[in-house]
């Protein structure tokens, strides 16, 4: 009967879920080419010296070796793939090019590109594969310790807010930057390289951060797009990063990505822990969706008792998408710490959301992120029912909070204009049976 359970399990999660990959070998430096020694020639005889022979100089100490630099991969396409016409992209229809917008976030494109592109500095505790490849540098397994980095991602001209524009098919043959959001570099730094530079950047620049932790069934390489197309969308005035944590990318291995999120919680921690006392920010926002709100609303509780109040006030808002934790649990045990931490909480719930409904089936009870009945509602926190957004009918309406205009739309003034829900346009006030408010997009 067990095995029947867990054969039933496995099978309901293949046909119904779907979460929100991969990444690049750290190949060996190159030799360094030292110039030939002097070719020896046969002695002649000695000719008889007249002058005095001068002392030898003082032997010259050696040059420090240079400090070490950060290992960077880049995307190419190979000759023979580049000889084949791309296939239509997810969204159809060939789309009006305009102009990159300007933001702090945009990195320089190559000379000649019209396409934008997005710079988006990582941590992960992925293990590392080794591949040269951006998109295959991190696999999704465990790694030793927590990796740091940036990457580069491309921005097409005509991008279509909400979408994450790929190939139908054969993603890694077809894809170019200038059609679809593509992982275009990958630089591996060390803790101290990494720290430092985010430093420079925040001091050259607006000094807010966006910390974006995925969900399940998402890859290094996915992580990476969707975090620079929500910055990119919500046109987010500040320095944008990510959390990825080793999910396997796949639907089969839900189980598999329950366990490594929970063994992810104290790196995920220790990340948010360095970016309070390392970086001079003026305001950091995290957003978590799915299966990574279980990591980043436990870290975040441990954090607040870590944390001086200073440096936890830092932490401006907690932004809990489509979150995939027990709502029982959520509403006893997480809720309350999260609202007594001071930092402003907000939920997105959705009773369209069939990758919840089945997680629902699966566990028994209903999840934090299904509004469905049982909308969760807690005072102190406001709570946003996304049910009347439109969404996909293909897909599982659960990547609302990057596909949405409605729902980007108000993210941009929850975390850009730092409007509360009760000044945010696109949303009207409703109460509960308690009669504690809670909101809703307008129909």
């Amino acid at each position: 009967m067990a095995n029947r359970g867990r054969w039933w399990m496995a099978l309901l999660l293949a046909v119904v879920l779907a979460g929100c990959g991969d990444a690049t070998r750290e190949g060996a430096p190159p030799p360094v080419a030292t110039a030939p020694p002097p070719a020896e020639t046969a002695p002649g005889p000695a000719a008889p010296s007249t002058t005095p022979v001068p002392p030898e100089p003082a032997p010259v100490a050696p040059a420090p070796p240079p400090p070490p630099q950060p290992e960077v991969f880049e995307y190419r396409l190979p000759p023979e793939e580049a000889a084949v016409p791309p296939p239509a992209t997810k969204n159809g229809a060939k789309k009006k090019k305009k102009a990159a917008r300007p933001d702090e976030a945009v990195a320089a494109a190559p000379a000649g590109e019209t396409y934008g592109v997005v710079r988006v500095w990582f941590g992960t505790d992925r293990n590392d594969t080794g591949s040269e490849v951006p998109r295959e540098r991190f696999g999704d397994d465990r790694g030793s310790d927590i990796r740091y980095g940036t990457v580069e991602v491309s921005i097409p001209p005509g991008h279509v807010k909400g979408e994450l524009e790929s190939p139908l098919v054969l993603r890694p043959m077809f894809e170019t930057p200038e059609k679809h959001v593509v992982l275009l570099r990958l630089d591996v730094q060390d803790a101290a390289q990494y720290w430092a530079g985010l430093r420079s950047r925040l001091a050259a620049g607006t000094r807010n951060v966006l910390v974006f932790v995925h969900g399940y069934n998402t890859s290094f390489e996915d992580a990476a797009g969707r975090t620079a197309q929500i910055a990119w969308d919500v046109e987010f005035p500040g320095v944008p990063m990510f959390y990825s944590w080793p999910s396997r990318g796949t639907v089969a291995k839900y189980p598999h990505d329950e366990t490594n999120v929970e063994w992810a919680q104290p790196n995920l921690r220790g990340f948010l822990r360095d970016i309070a006392l390392n970086l001079n920010a003026e305001g950091v926002y995290l957003v978590a969706h799915s299966m990574g709100n279980r990591a980043l609303t436990r870290a975040f509780i441990e954090l607040g008792r870590e944390l001086p109040a200073q440096k936890l006030a830092l932490f401006k808002e907690v932004v809990l998408t489509a979150p995939d934790i027990d709502a029982d649990v959520f509403r006893r045990d997480i809720a309350p710490q999260l609202v007594a931490s001071g930092t402003a909480v907000t939920l997105y719930a959705s009773s369209k959301d069939r990758a919840l409904k089945a997680s629902r089936v699966v566990h028994g009870k209903p999840r934090a992120g299904d509004s469905g009945g049982d909308l969760v509602v807690v005072r102190g926190m406001e709570t946003v029912d996304a049910s009347d957004i439109d969404t996909s009918l293909i897909g599982l309406g659960h990547t609302y909070v990057a596909e949405s205009r409605p729902m980007l739309q108000d993210l941009f003034s929850l975390i850009a204009d730092h409007k509360r829900a009760a000044q945010r346009f696109g949303l009207e006030t409703l109460k509960d049976a308690r009669g504690e408010a809670y909101w809703r997009f307008r129909r």
